[in-house]
């Protein structure tokens, strides 16, 4: 898996975008001409009836288009997390001995996992984009585990969260 399949899906979202929206506006303009021709005595409260309809529409067009391209990096993440095999993973253990993390590489993708004492419960995932081509390190805390992604530091809350919890179970 390729970061090419990840922008291919966002230049697809601007694509759908581009060809919905002009569609959503020429409807409009085909009702509003329709509306103000059937009530010619009326063309303001045509207008403004008209011009609710396309903001609603519009406001569906670009909800679906989103809601699109969120499934889409989601598919494509849990793809890219699904082959993270353990021989391509590199395994940390915290200083503590509480927690393992493993990571994999997929170019600028870095898939990190948090497993427990046995290191066999997963319990936190991240997934991540980090182009500075440095190897990640992980700083652990007594609190957090800290990892760089791109010029920021991510952070994982040591217990994790319930919410990274039951994220972790999600394909």
């Amino acid at each position: 898996m390729s970061a090419t399949i990840n922008e291919a899906g966002i230049a697809l979202m601007v694509i759908l975008l581009v060809a919905i929206l002009p569609v959503v506006t020429l409807a409009f303009l085909v009702r509003l001409l329709h509306s103000i021709l059937s009530k010619p005595g009326d063309w303001a409260g045509a207008i403004v009836e008209e011009v609710g309809i396309l903001i609603r529409r519009t406001f569906t067009a670009i909800s679906i288009v989103v809601a699109v391209g969120i499934t889409w990096s989601y598919w494509k993440d849990a793809q890219r997390r699904a082959i993270c095999y353990p021989s391509e993973r590199n395994s940390e253990r915290s200083p503590h001995g509480g927690y393992w993390a493993r990571y994999c590489y997929f170019g600028h993708t870095i898939v990190l996992r948090l497993y427990d004492e046995g290191g066999e419960r997963l319990i936190a995932e991240r997934t991540y984009r980090d182009t500075s081509g440095i190897p990640v390190k992980l700083h652990w805390g007594k609190e957090t585990l800290m990892y760089r992604e791109e010029r920021d530091l991510g952070e994982i809350s040591l217990p994790p969260t319930l919410l990274d919890q039951m994220l972790a179970r999600l394909p």
